[in-house]
């Protein structure tokens, strides 16, 4: 049975970890290896993403990723991941080679690309330095196993009648002038051609046709010869070839005829002869050490700001550099690959292509690292992957979590883990049966995988595997802590009435105490009322006063209760804020509730309630008031008496014809009634940074402010806010008390 997994990374919890290395993990670590000989860096400074290939570790290779069919793009973690098996398991990548992406292209490599001397792509060379691909430059891992950038000289040659005519492409759109190879290796099982040129068919080949490499030959007999106007696109044997001309290639070839005899050959200069694989891209980047980059610097390509993929190596051809820019020109780009260290390197295909993958750490496959240009991943002909060919081994690190804090003695905490992984780095199953556990300095102790507090001090709790510690965690223990943070700090209720009382103890360093509220002890002294084990306060039938003592760990903490009378309404307990504020104007009559016994203290105050409340706050006469003359409020309006005198009292004035009287009262008209009804004056003193002084309110404010009547908060009036009934009261009850 395995142990179950129950904290996975991007849960939120607080997490104490240690790890048996030194590099951080996860998804936005700054650094931490990837695999044997592979590790990965964030550089946020510079928006880079960088994977380091160590050659020399010997689990640790580079590998080329290309879909099959070569057409049928993929990203460039799933090409990683397709690639991923046991003993083969791809711990980085980042996209190569530029590729055809047009509309309705064919989405095939512009550049060559090799595996064990297998021709996956031939490639070819832009025109003029504009371009990025204007050298023949690629990055490979040569027959010693070094890894280089270099150039490269890769020849095709058609042997037939005595003449050699050399072949521009192989598998790829014929274009003007070129001579073509098409093999069974093709994306399609036509050539796909026009009809504006010649076709000449190899079957029953000898060699390898299906997949052609330097250094093979593959030969026959010319079977079929298809001249112009036969329309070209011709069917490729599976068990031969077709080589397709136009323009000057077709002089050459024109003369061609059934039953010739044909031999293709390829060959590639000795740097990169029996190279394990080669990727073209460009422009270069590096060279010996140096800035040297193959391409004009006044090329929009070159100046454009866009994301951008790079590899580089060392000078001793045993580390490589797979890097990721989110945002660079070329020459910075050149600079970034200089200040790594390489010696040499090369440009890949950049922009919304731009992707480096690395494993996180108790993954199984590589996930993305750098920033995606395009918000998502696109699709790609060609990866370079960083391949870690360690087999899975017995179980060697196990990431440890806990919920983090300081334990209170006789406290338990259960112990999770994230992951486990073998020495490689590679992810492992976790067996529960096959870890044990310590603790160091009598702590506490282990049952099962929790962990119970015993004795005050530091330690840390260990897991073992075979043995052998395989992870751990620090651990504190206190048996006393310094401040209580109570919910309340006294208690005025009324007779019969209940309230909740908790308690969240605090260590003075800050750290989180970590406690069983069930082991607070409640008690009450005086006859008050009774509260239950988890400090639930009945209050008694009497008025009276006391006091609610918690204890806990030898602490103890008194708070004051006074038992009075019940509140007057069911939503307004004696602890809420404006409750004496409400209570004072309610015994005035000024206010008052609702049918079910309730205040409704949040509720935003309507301008005919504020009307009502003012009209009661000084007892006016509310007869034989005359017509305010407000649209909006017929004669038979419920509350038209208070609005009429309170518009005759030139108290509230309305807008123009109406009065809004189911309209929401705002602060700040608040404030012109209070200052209108009792009188209000000062001296302006730019008291709120929301009000200005041109602010049509803004003296009418200033004066609440000076009577310490409307104090705003955090240095805000916030005038144009709806006042509640509960605001409102506590406004009315300052301003009469003010008199």
């Amino acid at each position: 049975m395995n142990v179950k997994n129950v904290m996975k990374r991007g849960v939120t919890a607080a997490l104490s970890m240690t790890l048996f290395f030194t590099a951080a993990q996860g998804a936005g670590a700054a650094s931490f290896q990837v695999g044997p000989g592979v590790s990965y860096n964030s550089d946020s400074s510079a928006g880079a993403s960088v994977l380091t290939v160590d050659l020399t570790d010997e689990h640790s290779k580079l590998d080329i990723g290309v879909p099959d069919p070569l057409n049928q793009l993929q990203t460039t973690s799933q090409q990683a991941r397709n690639a991923s098996t046991e003993g083969n398991r791809v711990v980085g990548a980042i996209n190569a080679s530029f590729f055809d992406m047009g509309a309705g292209s064919s989405q095939l490599p512009f550049s060559i690309i090799t595996k064990d001397n297998e021709i996956i792509s031939f490639g070819q060379i832009s025109d003029g330095r504009q371009h990025y691909r204007s050298e023949p430059i690629v990055f490979g891992e040569r027959s010693n196993g070094k890894v280089s950038i270099g150039e490269y000289d890769a020849r095709v040659l058609a042997e037939v009648n005595g003449k050699s005519v050399s072949v521009n492409n192989i598998n790829n759109t014929r274009r003007e002038n070129e001579a073509v190879l098409f093999t069974p290796s093709y994306i399609n099982n036509r050539t796909g051609t026009n009809a504006y040129g010649i076709e000449i068919v190899v079957e029953n080949a000898s060699g390898s046709p299906g997949n052609f490499s330097f250094g093979d030959e593959i030969s026959g007999t010319v079977s079929e010869v298809r001249d112009y106007s036969e329309n070209g696109n011709t069917r490729i044997p599976s068990d031969g070839f077709v080589l397709s001309a136009n323009g000057g290639k077709y002089d050459q070839l024109k003369d061609v005829k059934a039953g010739d005899s044909i031999t293709v050959g390829a060959s590639i200069n000795d740097r990169w002869k029996d190279a394990s694989f080669i990727l073209g891209s460009g422009p270069q980047l590096v060279r010996n050490g140096e800035v040297d980059i193959t391409m004009d610097p006044n090329s929009w390509r070159y100046t454009s700001k866009t994301a951008r993929t790079a590899v580089g190596v060392d000078a001793s051809g045993d580390k490589a550099y797979m890097v990721t820019l989110d945002r660079a020109d070329i020459g910075e780009l050149a600079n970034y690959m200089k200040s790594l260290g390489a010696d040499r390197a090369l440009n890949f295909d950049g922009g919304g292509s731009t992707t480096l993958v690395a494993r996180n750490h108790g993954d199984e496959f590589a996930s993305v690292m750098n920033n995606l240009s395009a918000g998502s991943e696109r699709s790609v002909s060609s990866t370079l992957q960083a391949v870690s060919t360690a087999p899975t081994s017995d179980l060697s690190r196990l990431i440890l979590s806990r919920e983090s804090g300081t334990l209170l003695v006789g406290h338990e905490i259960d112990m999770y883990y994230s992951y486990g992984m073998d020495k490689y780095y590679n992810p492992v199953d976790v067996n529960e049966s096959e870890i044990s556990w310590d603790v160091s300095n009598n702590t506490g102790s282990m049952s099962g995988t929790t962990f119970t507090a015993e004795e005050a001090g530091e330690g840390r709790i260990q897991a073992n595997f075979n043995g052998s510690q395989v992870g751990s965690t620090s651990v504190k223990v206190t048996d006393t802590f310094e401040s209580w943070n109570l919910s309340h700090s006294q208690v005025n209720i009324g007779t019969g009435e209940t309230v909740s009382l908790s308690a969240s103890p605090e260590l003075s360093n800050g750290e989180k105490l970590l406690f069983d509220s069930s082991r607070i002890e409640w008690e009450v002294s005086g006859d008050i009322g009774t509260i239950n084990s988890n400090g639930r306060f009945t209050a008694s039938s009497e008025k009276g006063s006391g006091t609610i003592t918690a204890k806990l760990a030898g602490n103890e903490k008194e708070i004051p209760v006074q038992v009075t009378a019940p509140a007057m309404f069911s939503d307004v307990s004696h602890d809420y804020w404006a409750a004496s504020e409400i209570e004072y104007l309610a015994e005035r009559e000024i206010v008052s509730g609702y049918e079910d016994g309730t205040y409704r203290p949040g509720m935003k105050l309507k301008r005919s309630q504020a009307a009502s409340m003012l009209s009661r706050s000084f007892d006016f006469d509310r007869n034989d008031r005359p017509d305010p003359g407000f649209t909006d409020v017929d004669q038979d309006f419920h509350a038209y008496s208070v609005i009429a005198t309170v518009a005759d009292e030139d108290l509230m004035r309305g807008d123009g014809d109406s009065f809004r009287p189911n309209g929401d009262l705002t602060r700040a008209q608040m404030a012109v009634i209070l200052a209108r009804a009792f009188d209000l004056k000062s001296e302006p003193a730019n008291t709120f940074n929301d009000v200005d002084s041109d602010y049509w309110a803004y003296e009418e404010i200033e004066a609440l402010a000076a009577h310490d009547i409307g104090r705003g908060s955090d240095g805000s009036f916030r005038p144009g806010e709806a006042v509640t009934r509960a605001q409102f009261a506590t406004f009315m009850k300052r301003a009469l008390e003010d008199l």
